[in-house]
């Protein structure tokens, strides 16, 4: 510990199991915070020295404390912007579990009058083992239209629905995508597409910007329970054009901001993207903003053409736009920038590696700290490449959800050790634990760390290998320090060191000691952003005296 400084802190945490994060180091029992930053972390005995007549103390009663969690990947400014107008499947186990949710909402109905679940449920989670049909929707409601979106699969839609997005008979839609129809020609209430799901998403969830900004500080405190301190923000491709983004801006402009927001811009599909990459690049700066909103990078898409979706087949990639790649990634590099690229199948990873590589030998990139998503089915010899680089992999726990699929596509060898996660780490990968949420997967982070550990999916398919699974604390680095690496946050952020801001969590039950499926369930007791206590649940008393204001 250090605190060869005299001066009283804030506030002292003291009497539990503090989690360092320090490789190596032994848990200590207390804590101490002035301003935003930590000041001591060490012994009661040593500690104790740095209270005062206002510090305010926090009696932690043998409680695991951890630094704050943060996402490495994942949608928080799109999910953000209808918050508390969604219906979330992501932790129910039945379809019988999730019609209540929605007859729940349907007697308080959202703003925008419509009932919709965005995707974060596979129906492998169900007792029921099955999507719901259009008909049961209908049954549910005749006249307020719902919308449930699986993943990026398909929309199940009622009556009411169908209508409100123009979707009648036989005539044409107004937007590209498939519209299911039956023999008749007319449609069932199931559409397929992005292209689909955003423009009736566009219709049914149109709220107004200060409803954005209700539900956006909503979310944040929601984060925050779960012992959320960070997310890193990938873009989004739909729904996401630049005025998604006011809402975000404007709750940091009022200094609500109590989840560490990092954003990966990206250009937008149907213009050319390399322009709008260079304009990123004029208007821009690398890592403009501050420690609550900041812009770090451009990702996860950069061209439409290198986009390979699910990872269940490879794509074809043009030698044309291979050089527009190298175009993108020499202007990045000369400017600073950091690259994030969406890559499943290892075709995709080798094609890109091989850009990184060519560009590599001109301009060094190891500094920059290029990253893949996801990188699933990513074969030894791209960990290999990738490393040498400098490059690291945001791992996302949507693998859970997509092992049937996922071997059907590559075998299910390779599912059972997709994706290769003590590899990357024995090869010395930066790795950032995540969720690609909440479309591809629900937000919880516990269940990622759950899945982490444990290798469980939750579609009823096959559980990754024990040679592929992490330990705890493993799991818990690459959900800290390991997600800051890619925002260039990890000298302040992931670790409870002397010096560092201080985001930690104080945990409902000690991570390290519970079953492995009960990691799911954890949540936080109290979260501190910055010194600042942004969530105490009201069960559990011990830091009723520490004060916000």
């Amino acid at each position: 510990m250090n605190a060869s400084n005299p001066r009283p802190a804030d506030a002292v945490l003291l009497g539990g199991k503090i989690t360092t994060g320090v490789l190596g180091a032994v848990d200590a029992e207390a804590i101490a915070v002035r301003g935003d930053r930590v000041v001591a972390v060490g012994s009661i005995a040593e500690v104790a020295a740095l209270i005062g007549s206002h510090t305010s103390v926090v009696e932690l009663d043998g409680r695991r404390v951890i630094p704050g969690l943060i996402d490495s990947h994942v949608h928080v400014v799109r999910a953000g912007r209808s918050w508390n107008d969604e219906v979330r499947w992501g932790d129910v186990s039945s379809l019988a579990e999730g019609f209540a949710l929605i007859r729940e909402a349907l007697a308080d109905v959202p703003s925008t009058g419509c009932i919709v679940v965005v995707g974060g449920w596979h129906p492998g989670q169900f007792d029921e083992q099955r999507p719901p049909t259009p008909e049961e929707l209908t049954e549910l409601s005749a006249t307020v239209p719902i919308f449930v979106q699986q993943q990026y699969d398909q929309a199940i839609l009622n009556t009411a629905a169908l209508e409100k997005c123009g979707i009648r008979g036989t005539e044409q839609v107004p937007f590209s995508g498939e519209v299911v129809r039956d023999a008749s020609g007319n449609p069932t209430g199931i559409i397929k597409g992005q292209a689909a799901y955003a423009y009736c998403l566009e219709l049914m969830m149109n709220q107004t910007l200060d409803r954005q900004i209700e539900n956006t500080i909503a979310m944040q405190r929601d984060l925050n329970a779960l012992g959320m301190t960070g997310a890193i923000d990938l873009g989004g491709a739909s729904r996401m054009d630049a005025e998604a983004y006011r809402a975000v801006h404007e709750v940091h402009r009022r200094g609500a901001m109590t989840l560490r927001t990092r954003l990966f811009v990206h250009p937008r599909s149907g213009v050319d993207e390399l322009d709008q990459i260079k304009d990123f690049i004029n208007y821009l700066h690398p890592r403009f903003g501050d420690d609550f909103l900041r812009t770090v990078g451009i990702g996860e898409i950069l061209f439409k053409g290198y986009y390979d979706g699910a990872g269940f087949t490879s794509i074809e990639i043009s030698a044309e736009l291979k050089q527009r790649l190298r175009e993108a990634t020499v202007l990045l590099a000369e400017s600073g920038w950091t690259m994030n690229i969406h890559a499943i199948h290892d075709s995709s990873v080798r094609s890109i590696l091989d850009v990184w590589e060519d560009v590599d030998v001109e301009i060094p990139l190891s500094d920059l700290r290029f990253s893949f998503s996801h990188a699933d089915a990513i074969s030894d010899e791209s960990l290999h490449r990738a490393k040498a680089l400098g490059a690291g992999i945001m791992v996302q726990d949507r693998m859970g959800m997509r092992t049937i699929d996922s071997a059907k596509a590559w075998g299910e060898d390779a599912v059972r050790h997709a994706p290769p996660l003590k590899t990357m780490l024995n090869l010395g990968l930066p790795i950032g634990g995540g969720t690609d949420a909440t479309v591809a997967a629900p937000i919880n982070p516990w269940r990622s760390l759950w899945w982490m550990v444990t290798g469980k999916p939750i579609d009823g398919g096959i559980t990754r290998d024990e040679s592929e699974r992490l330990t705890r604390a493993e799991a818990l680095a690459a959900y800290t320090v390991g997600s800051a690496w890619f925002s260039f946050d990890d000298d302040r952020l992931g670790t409870l060191e002397v010096g560092k801001l201080a985001d930690l969590a104080v945990l409902s039950e000690d991570y390290f000691e519970v079953s492995d499926d009960s990691i799911p369930f954890i949540t936080s007791v109290l979260t501190v952003v910055g010194g600042n206590p942004v969530h105490h649940s009201t069960e559990w008393g011990g830091a009723a005296t520490w004060s916000s204001e």
